[in-house]
Order: C-alpha cells, then structure tokens, then sequence
C-alpha cells in the first residue's frame, strides 16, 4: 500500500455518542480551488435565523466551504454535558510515521504520562486564555509546519460583510 500522510481526516462537533453524527470527513470535504479545507460553524446557542443560515451557506458553498450547524448547548445530554462545549475535534487516522505535521504534533493538555499536563483536567481546557497557553497547546505553524489549524470568529454581521462583497 502506498504510504499516505494521512489515510482518514475529520472534523467532528463533540455532541456524540448520544446525537447524530456532526462531522465533516476528508471523502465528504470540500476544498476550495488551492486545496484548503475551510469550515464554517454556525452557532449553536444562539441560532441564527433560517434566512441567515441560507445565506451562510450560500456564500460558504459559492467559496467551496464546508459548513456544520452545531447543536444547542447539550446541558442534559448525560456523556456530551461532561466536554467542554463548543468542542471541536479534528482526527486523523492511519498517520504515517513519516509524516511530521500531523495533528499528534500538538502537545495533549491532559497527558498522564507527561508530569507537566498529568494534573490538568480536559473540563477545564475551554478556561484558558493565556496566549502561553495556546502557543504551547494549540495547533500553530511550529508544530503543524503548514498543516497547522486557523480561525477566526465572525458575527453574522462580519461574515456577510466580508463575503458578500467579493461574490
């Protein structure tokens, strides 16, 4: 078989196992037309309107960006209430171990068997704010090379300022 970076990639919304399947895989992905991989999350608490979220999508699907809805705040789901909300994971399966800038490369925040993250609890990881914080624990050109993950967060308002414009 031939030696893949990565065989299966994805990005999941952390509703399950008791909800459907919120996720978009590296077979169902679109790429917009220099290959990224761009996702758009709507908010779950509070929605936006019906007409706002056609016209996300609108434009998302006009750029080749994948769009998930997230889920209302899952307080009373018995398993997803213990995650931190609004998680997103982003998984890849079968890494190669040739392949140096995969999502392993970002150091684990709750890690038993590294003495400085064994006492950290994950519950607690959406606390943080502290830019040591994310330079050491998120994903960044330093430990995902080009690979590495970005975002920005918009208002509704932003996006379509943004977007619509350049249509």
């Amino acid at each position: 078989m031939k030696d893949y970076q990565i065989r299966w990639q994805s990005q999941t919304f952390a509703y399950w196992p008791e909800y459907h399947a919120i996720s978009v895989n590296t077979d169902d992905a679109a790429y917009t037309s220099d290959g990224q991989w761009v996702t758009v999350y709507l908010p779950g608490d509070p929605r936006l309107t019906p007409s706002q979220i056609a016209h996300v999508r609108e434009l998302a699907a006009q750029r080749h960006y994948n769009v998930i809805q997230n889920p209302r705040n899952p307080k009373n789901r018995p398993l997803a209430r213990l995650l931190p909300y609004a998680a997103t994971i982003y998984r890849n399966k079968a890494i190669s171990s040739s392949f140096k800038y995969s999502v392993n490369a970002v150091p684990c925040w709750v890690d038993p068997n590294n003495p400085a993250t064994a006492g950290n609890n994950y519950k607690d990881f959406t606390n943080q704010t502290s830019p040591a914080f994310f330079r050491q624990f998120g994903s960044s050109p330093r430990n995902q090379g080009p690979y590495y993950i970005d975002g920005v967060k918009m208002t509704f308002a932003q996006f379509i300022s943004r977007y619509s414009k350049s249509s």
